[in-house]
């Protein structure tokens, strides 16, 4: 504890280098900033002290910020790959200068562009074998801190499959 009965126990500090690390994983509940009394011995056995004051700031998760109602989109199975299915949008409470990013995972039919959230088809899609595809989307700030998952489902419409011609003998 410091003169301030703050949780010190957070940082170490390595005693050859002098540099200040985090001792274990930050929560959002340590922000605020921690005085640090440093004491430390030169090789001519001087001694001193110096101060550092260690700000922690909260880190906010992201959230995907469509509505869930805009989690569904429909396409058909003639849909050729580079095809819109929606638009991922997001938010970031640590503040205005926050950057997000997006990605996608559990379906390799679609993909995202990390910087503009559209998410457009990656392969052909098939009525015959599953109407319906599903995948997460997350939103990611600066610091990587993912978003919780939200589901999409992408409803596959049948389209008029060309008959296959076979050769009788």
């Amino acid at each position: 504890k410091d003169s301030q009965d703050a949780d010190v126990s957070l940082f170490a500090i390595d005693a050859a280098t002098g540099v200040v690390t985090a001792a274990a994983a930050i929560a959002n509940s340590d922000a605020g900033d921690y005085s640090l009394v440093i004491g430390f011995t030169d090789n001519e056995g001087g001694q001193g002290t110096a101060t550092v004051t260690a700000t922690i700031v909260d880190n906010i998760p992201p959230v995907v910020s469509n509505s869930d109602d805009a989690l569904t989109a429909t396409l058909s199975e003639d849909a050729a790959a580079g095809a819109a299915v929606f638009s991922i949008t997001g938010t970031d409470e640590d503040g205005e200068d926050s950057k997000i990013t997006f990605d996608i995972s559990g379906n390799d039919k679609f993909e995202v562009n990390s910087t503009t959230g559209a998410v457009t088809l990656k392969s052909a899609l098939d009525y015959e074998t599953t109407s319906s595809e599903t995948f997460n989307i997350f939103a990611i700030d600066e610091e990587g801190t993912r978003s919780d998952a939200k589901v999409v489902t992408v409803t596959v419409t049948d389209a008029n499959d060309a008959p296959a011609i076979t050769s009788g003998t």
